[in-house]
């Protein structure tokens, strides 16, 4: 009896889980049938019972070329995946350095990136555009540039990378390090050549999450991106939305938010247990 009512908890948060995953099963694919619907059909039958294949082609097409989906979604990948790649490649040996030596100060470096991951990301939005407003290299502007919004992004990443992946490195046998010392290895070799091959788990999972947020990542692209050609998807999509909001043409809209969801799901759904190895990994020394 009583190990039937300690399960009793963790069987309401599984089915609690299950619930909130087929909500948002369910709501993702109402917004895929209703984006192939004709706009009199969706008024009609808002459920998405009457989609056509036409009705698809119809409102992709409008929602990629004439609103310029297709334009951000480039924009999006092209921001995101840099911010992903500069994030890691920073973050990796700062953790190292955090982790295994012995970093002058390394209790003040520590307060200032828990400072940092704490502080909200709004606060620094106007600070950031009157800066970058200033900022011109060479007639180059960093405000409006796909380039800036990137290093934001990177910067934005790095406190919450090189936690997790000090908390990675911290858990990997001392005796990999010990030994190539030995060797005479120097602490920049023992990273190169012995800890970050081994840390694929570890930059897999900050890398994932770092997507996951760059992607949808609005308030910091709304803000210092206003030249139409450098938006990102989320933007895009609000501006797909205002623009429909008289038109009536709402599967458009929901065919913008299918673009903006499906690279999000489709990381998730194919890499979720990288997440997972990544995050558990750590946990064993051996």
């Amino acid at each position: 009896m009583t190990s039937l009512h300690s399960q009793l908890p963790l069987r309401a948060l599984q089915v609690l889980s299950w619930a909130w995953v087929g909500c948002t099963a369910l709501a993702f694919a109402w917004i895929v049938m209703a984006s192939g619907m004709s706009s009199a059909d969706f008024l009609e039958h808002p459920l998405g019972t009457h989609a056509s294949w036409a009705s698809f082609a119809k409102n992709y097409a409008y929602a990629w070329h004439t609103a310029q989906m297709g334009r951000y979604f480039l924009n999006s990948a092209l921001i995101t995946l840099g911010a992903v790649a500069f994030s890691a490649l920073l973050a990796a040996p700062a953790a190292y350095a955090l982790a295994l030596l012995p970093v002058p100060r390394k209790s003040l470096i520590v307060g200032a990136l828990s400072f940092a991951l704490a502080v909200p990301g709004f606060l620094i939005v106007t600070p950031l555009f009157l800066d970058y407003h200033r900022v011109a290299i060479g007639g180059f502007t960093v405000l409006n540039s796909r380039l800036g919004i990137t290093l934001v992004y990177t910067a934005l990443a790095l406190p919450f990378s090189i936690f997790v992946l000090a908390a990675f490195y911290k858990k990997l046998p001392p005796e990999l390090s010990e030994a190539a010392a030995i060797d005479g290895a120097s602490p920049w070799t023992i990273f190169r050549d012995v800890y970050f091959p081994l840390s694929g788990p570890g930059l897999a999972t900050v890398m994932i999450f770092n997507f996951l947020t760059f992607w949808n990542e609005y308030n910091l692209a709304l803000i210092l991106l206003t030249d139409p050609d450098a938006l990102t998807l989320p933007v895009g999509l609000y501006n797909l939305a205002l623009s429909q909001r008289y038109a009536q043409n709402i599967p458009v809209v929901f065919a913008g938010i299918a673009l903006v969801c499906a690279p999000t799901v489709v990381v998730f759904l194919v890499l979720q247990r990288r997440i997972v190895k990544g995050l558990t990994l750590g946990a064993f020394s051996n």
